[in-house]
Parts: C-alpha cells; structure tokens; sequence
C-alpha cells in the first residue's frame, strides 16, 4: 500500500509517460523503467527541525502515482551514475584533474557501490573536503570567520 493518495490525473499522465518511453526505447525491459511521483500540494508542509509531530505532518496528504512502485529499487545507484557521468564529463573538459585516486573511486563507486568512494568522488565534483562530524551545538560567538 502507497503512503500516497492516487490521483486520477497523475495516473493518466503517468501511464503515458511509460508508454511514450517504451515507445522511444523498445528495447528496455519491463524491469528496467520505474516510476514514482509524489505531489505535495500547497501549502508545502515542511518539517525543519521537528517543527511538526509525524502525525501532523501526516495530517496532510499527498498525491501520487507509482509504476513498479513496490519495487525495491536503490535510487543511490542511479545517483552515483550522475555522478559518473559528471567526472568523465568534468575530465573530458579539464574541470578536474585526473589521478589514480580518482580512477580508484570511480571504480569502488561503480563496481562495489562503495559510498566512501562516492564521498571522494563528490568531494572532487564540488571541490570539497569531507571532514569530522560537527557538534550538535551552535558555533560559539565570534568563532566564525568575516568574509
């Protein structure tokens, strides 16, 4: 059973999505296309922080449509595929520098879907360092630097 509440519209634009894809792709098998939509109506109810109770945010309901959607299906994987995508796109163009480390993420990424790879990939696609945890408490005043 979805968490969502099906929509009538969203079905019909659903399923013709899924038909105009295996149309354009007919060689993908029935496995290899899913489909989740989820409509959040306004007001967008947003629970930053515990602001709301589960039970209030479930208080409002969503809207959906699902293709396959009982399905377990890692949505990580597809990400780490973007993110494949990005590094030889990035390489090809000289936005990052090739290295061994590199190759090696790329490839514990992909192969072992290795998410501490996936942390030095995402690292060099935006030019960042991963570092300790931070405190759960607020920084102390005046330890944060002016720009």
């Amino acid at each position: 059973m979805a968490f969502f509440q099906r929509d009538p519209a969203l079905e019909s634009w659903g399923d013709r999505l899924i038909v105009a894809t295996r149309q354009q792709f007919p060689t993908l098998a029935e496995n290899q296309l899913a489909l989740t939509w989820l409509v959040y109506d306004p007001p967008a109810i947003v629970n930053t922080g515990g602001a709301l109770s589960p039970e209030a945010f479930w208080q409002h309901p969503v809207r959906g449509f699902a293709y396959r959607g009982v399905e377990r299906i890692y949505p990580a994987s597809v990400v780490k595929l973007v993110y494949l995508i990005a590094v030889h796109e990035w390489l090809e163009q000289g936005m990052i520098s090739p290295s061994s480390e590199l190759d090696r993420a790329v490839h514990d990424m992909i192969v072992d879907s290795s998410n501490d790879a996936t942390s030095l990939v995402v690292d060099v696609l935006t030019g960042t360092t991963s570092g300790p945890e931070l405190p759960a408490a607020p920084l102390p005043p005046g330890s944060t630097s002016e720009i």
